[in-house]
Formats: C-alpha cells, sequence, structure tokens
C-alpha cells in the first residue's frame, strides 16, 4: 500500500470519492483475487487473457494481451504482482476523482 499511497492525488481522490484507505484496499483485494484465479498471489498473462475476454465478450488479440501485460509486469518478471495490480486500481481511482471534482 505504501506505492498506492504515495501515488500523485490519491488522497485527494480518496476525500472528492468518499473512500477510505481501508475499502480501497478491501475492494483492490476483492478484485485483484478475481483475476488470480489460481490464487498463485500474481496474475498470469493466462489469467489476464481470461478477465479481458471476459469483459470484451470476445477473444482479445494477442497482441493487445502482450502490450497490455507488458505496461502492468511493472518490474518485468512475467507477473501481476498485487502490488502492481494495486497501484493500477488507485491510477483509476485518482482519474475518477479529477473526473468527480470538475461536476
Amino acid at each position: 500500500m505504501e506505492a498506492v499511497m504515495a501515488l500523485p492525488g490519491i488522497e485527494e481522490a480518496f476525500k472528492v470519492l468518499k473512500v477510505t484507505k481501508e475499502d480501497f484496499e478491501a475492494e483492490a483485494k476483492d478484485t485483484f483475487a478475481v483475476y488470480d484465479s489460481n490464487k498463485s498471489g500474481a496474475i498470469s498473462i493466462k489469467e489476464l487473457e481470461k478477465c479481458l475476454s471476459d469483459i470484451a465478450g470476445e477473444k482479445v488479440e494477442t497482441w493487445l494481451l502482450k502490450k497490455v501485460f507488458k505496461g502492468l509486469d511493472v518490474d518485468g518478471n512475467g507477473k501481476i504482482s498485487r502490488d502492481e495490480f494495486y497501484v493500477l486500481v488507485a491510477k483509476a481511482y485518482v482519474e475518477e476523482g479529477k473526473k468527480a471534482a470538475k461536476l
């Protein structure tokens, strides 16, 4: 969670969205568990492919899957760790917070 809390704009996003750090962590944890279908503690490219295909309603093209995975696998170890995933979710919160603040 250190990387999440260090993200510029996250504290303001929590305020605007009326979300606590604990709420965020619970949601991120639950969402991660859905993607980490084999419960290994990391999301593989196959797990990401299944989730993206489910969201899109069709098979995701290999080139796009590889591009998305590479962008999420910040440390390049071939897996999306919980921390990498939490930062991704936190970035989405920051963007939603910015949008909500403009309303």
